[in-house]
Parts: structure tokens; sequence; C-alpha cells
């Protein structure tokens, strides 16, 4: 049976004070292997899950359905970091993983994504998202076992698992190496954090200049939008794949808010409609209402001739 399995349905609820109204959902995905669609993650609108927080990218992770690596498994579900300040993964009690930017990254049921991974010495672990990812059959997104793990312990898969295997002195060693990368990240922090906001004022600018350009539909290719924008400032201040993601994902809304409009549009024309049926109603009726008046006035009247004949 795992064999035929090429979608996979899920559900991305928001837990924590630091997800938005927005973001906490619960949200249902199904991905298919055959329609190459992802969900996305960020701050810009458009994304399938919004995180309005300081820290997170305007398009900050994508998770995708990828084919198994082993022959006769389900495929899996991957998460895609592409932001400047991290995407983390946690499942149960192991610590948190950070996933490499641009790297594929396997999620299991119940696992939580981080957004975004790396705080600010000001922030709190309050002060990211934490998207709980449940999958629809908890078999599919199970976790695999070890060698030597016993049945009942479901575990981490050798992605999440930091359990040391040569005692204390290997946990003290990775507990130097954890506080050696945080001293990094934080020399880099300021300078991450100017990149990231110089990197967010340069998507936004190019979708605003989207916005006004009042030639881009639901109907333009990126293609004619190049040769229609790319003399701009806000078109060369991206790269080209951020400018094709972007792109993509305004069509997507455009298309979106265009079959709302429509929907409206619709909905009015049929109110006006039985509005203007009501009054033509109306006016049979009073119509009807004048010709049987006139009806009767005109029986009176032969009534009336008809006696007076009679009584002469």
């Amino acid at each position: 049976m795992a064999e035929t399995v090429t979608k996979v349905g899920f559900t991305i609820t928001g837990e924590g004070q630091g997800c938005s109204a927005a973001a906490r959902g619960p949200k249902h995905f199904l991905l298919d292997l055959d329609e190459k669609k992802c969900v996305r993650i960020g701050r810009a609108p458009g994304n399938d899950i919004q995180v309005e927080l300081r820290g997170c990218s305007q398009f900050h992770a994508e998770i995708r359905l990828l084919p198994s690596e082993e022959e006769g498994l389900p495929p899996r579900l991957v998460v895609r970091d592409l932001s400047m300040n991290g995407t983390g993964l946690k499942l149960g009690d192991t610590p948190a993983v950070g996933a490499k930017k641009d790297q594929d990254l396997p999620l299991y049921h119940d696992m939580q994504i981080l957004v975004p991974l790396q705080l600010k010495l000001n922030q709190t672990p309050e002060d990211r998202a934490w998207l709980k990812l449940s999958f629809d059959e908890p078999d599919v997104g199970a976790p695999p076992k070890r060698d030597g793990q016993a049945d009942g312990d479901a575990g981490g898969g050798p992605d999440l698992r930091r359990k040391s295997e040569n005692g204390d002195k290997e946990d003290k060693d990775e507990e130097k190496e954890d506080k050696e990368e945080k001293e990094e990240e934080e020399d880099k922090d300021e300078e991450e954090e100017d990149g990231d906001r110089d990197d967010g004022e340069s998507r936004e600018a190019f979708v605003d200049l989207l916005m006004k350009t009042k030639a881009i539909s639901v109907r333009t290719t990126y293609e004619e939008a190049e040769s229609l924008l790319s003399k701009k400032p806000a078109w060369k201040a991206v790269d080209a794949k951020t400018r094709k993601e972007c792109f993509d994902i305004f069509v997507e809304h455009l298309d979106g808010v265009g079959h709302k409009k429509k929907k409206k549009k619709d909905k009015d024309k049929a109110k006006k409609s039985r509005k203007k049926k009501h009054k033509e109603d109306e006016h049979e009726d009073a119509e009807e209402g004048v010709r049987k008046k006139k009806s009767k006035k005109g029986e009176k009247r032969k009534r009336a001739k008809s006696h007076k004949s009679a009584s002469s």
C-alpha cells in the first residue's frame, strides 16, 4: 500500500504567544508529488502561513513533498530554510536543531517548526512562532527507528537525535561546541539583522512596484513583467530567484482576489436583478389595478345608461 502513496495530508497549528491570529490556524494542506506545489511560511502577504514577527523573513521556509530515498517507502515531507535567521525543528523532548539554508530536512508527526530559530539578545522564546505539524496518517510521518532502538521508543530519527553514545565526555564536547556556535551567531547577529532588513525592504519595494503597475494582472507572465519593469530600480534590487518567487506569489494573490471580486460582483448583479424584477412586478400590479378600476367605471356607466333607457 505504501508504494502507491503519492499524496500526504497534514495540519499546521500555531502555538505560543509569538503566533499571530493568522498563523494559529489550524490549517490543513494536501501535497501531491505530481503537482510540485509547496506550503510557504513567511512574513509577506500571500504566504500559506503568515508569521508577522521580527526576525521572520518575507519568505522564510517552504514545506515540500519529495519521493522517498528508499524504494518501497512513502514520499517524505521536508522543510527547506530560505531565511536569514534560520528555521528550527523540535520533536518531543529532544533539543531543537536548525535546518541549514537551502537544505531539506525531514518532518515527522507532531514535530514543531520554530520560526525564526535565532533570536536577538533582548528576545525570548515567546518571540518566535511554534508551528506544530500533524500528519493525517501518523504512520506516514513516523520517524525512522535507530539500530537497537526499542519498539516502544519513537525516538527522534537519526537527523534529530543528539543523544550521546560515549557518555558524559561527548555531552560536554557538544555543549562546548554549542556555546562556541552561539557566540559566533551573536557576533554575526547585528550584521544578519541589517542584511535581513535590507533584503526585506528590497522585496517589499519589489512587491510594491508590482502592486502599482496596473498592467500587471493574473494573465501576465513573468517574461512580460520583466520586459515591462526590468529598468526600474526596485526590479534590479532583488535577485532573479527572489523576483520569480515574489512574482508567482503576487499573481496567485491577484487570482484569489479576482475570484472574490467576481463572486461579489455576481452577487451584486443578482441582487440588482431581483430589485429590478420586484419594481417591474410592482409596476405591473399598479397598471393592473388601474385597468381594473377603469373597467369597473365603464361597467358602472353601462349599467347606469341601460337603467336610464329602461326607465324612458
